[in-house]
C-alpha cells in the first residue's frame, strides 16, 4: 500500500527503524503485529512474560505457533480474546492445543460461530477457566501493565460482536499501546471521557473503517503511530488515512509488507 511506504520513510527519521530488536534494557518490551490480513493477532513480550491479544483467522494459527517456537516461547502467561469474530478468535483453538496458557480473558459471548464454539470446546477440554470481566481489571507481569476494559453493556443497538470488544492498554516504562478490537461508536463512547487512554501506539478500531468519534478518540489517545489491520479486499477508509496523515500520525499495516515488531525502549520505538 502506498501510504505504508511513505510512512516508513517518515518513521525511519523520527523513530529509527532497525533490525537490531530489543536493546536488552530491563525496561524494554516488544509487540509483534502479525500479518493476519484483516484479522487481529498481537504478541506481547516483557521480561519473562508472554501474552497474545487475539489470534487472527483459523489459518493464522500455524504462523503464530511457528513464531512462538522460534522465539522459544513455551508458555503464554495471558491470552486475551477481544471479541468473537472469526478474524480475532479463529486461531485460538489450535494455539491452545499447542502451548500452555496461564490465564484466558474474553468478553461476553456474542455468537455461536464455528470458531467460537471450537475455542470454548478446547478451553473446556483443557480445564481452562475463562474470565469474563464485568469491570476494569489490571494485570502486571514482566515490567508491563495490562488494563482491560470490558464493554459497559451486554447488548448494543447494532454490531453486538464489534461493540462488545474488550479494550486493552499495554503499558511499560518505555511506552504503551492501546488495542481497540473492532469497537464502533457505541463502544468507543464508553471510553471518551477517560483520562488514562493516552498511548504511543493505537491499534485503530475495526480495521481502519470510518467512525463518527474519530476526532474524540485521537484527542484522548494522542498516538504517534496508528496500526491498521486490513486487507486488499477490505482496505481502510481513505478518510481515516487522510485524517491520520493530517495529524502527523505514522501509519503501519502488518499486511504490507508483513508482520511487524515494535520494540519499545528508552530511546524510542524501533520497528522491525
Amino acid at each position: 500500500m502506498k501510504y505504508l511506504k511513505i510512512t516508513l520513510c517518515l518513521i525511519s527519521t523520527a523513530l529509527m527503524i532497525s533490525g537490531c530488536g530489543d536493546s536488552g534494557n530491563k525496561n524494554s518490551f516488544s509487540i509483534t503485529c502479525f500479518d493476519a490480513e484483516k484479522g487481529d493477532a498481537f504478541f506481547i513480550r516483557g521480561r519473562d512474560f508472554a501474552a497474545l491479544i487475539d489470534t487472527g483467522y483459523k489459518f493464522d494459527a500455524d504462523e503464530i505457533i511457528e513464531f512462538l517456537s522460534k522465539k522459544k516461547v513455551n508458555r503464554l502467561d495471558l491470552l486475551i480474546i477481544s471479541h468473537f469474530d472469526k478474524d480475532h478468535v479463529g486461531g485460538a483453538s489450535k494455539i491452545l492445543k499447542h502451548i500452555p496458557v496461564g490465564r484466558v480473558i474474553t468478553t461476553n459471548r456474542t455468537n455461536s460461530d464455528k470458531r467460537t464454539e471450537k475455542f470454548f470446546e478446547t478451553a473446556d477440554a483443557l480445564g481452562l477457566d475463562i474470565e469474563v470481566p464485568s469491570s476494569d481489571i489490571s494485570i502486571y507481569g514482566g515490567g508491563l501493565g495490562f488494563l482491560i476494559i470490558p464493554p459497559g453493556k451486554k447488548d448494543y443497538p447494532d454490531s453486538d460482536d464489534n461493540n462488545s470488544s474488550l479494550i486493552v492498554k499495554v503499558s511499560g516504562e518505555s511506552g504503551s499501546m492501546l488495542f481497540t478490537g473492532d469497537a464502533e461508536d457505541y463502544r468507543l463512547s464508553e471510553i471518551l471521557d477517560r483520562s488514562d487512554m493516552k498511548c504511543d501506539v493505537l491499534k485503530m478500531p475495526a480495521h481502519g473503517r470510518d467512525f463518527r468519534s474519530f476526532d474524540s478518540l485521537m484527542e484522548i489517545t494522542d498516538p504517534k503511530i496508528a496500526v491498521i489491520t486490513s486487507s486488499k479486499e477490505e482496505p481502510p477508509s481513505d478518510k481515516v488515512i487522510s485524517a491520520l496523515k493530517e495529524r502527523g500520525i505514522d501509519i503501519l499495516d502488518p499486511g504490507d509488507p508483513g508482520s511487524i515488531t515494535l520494540f519499545f525502549n528508552e530511546s524510542g520505538i524501533d520497528i522491525q
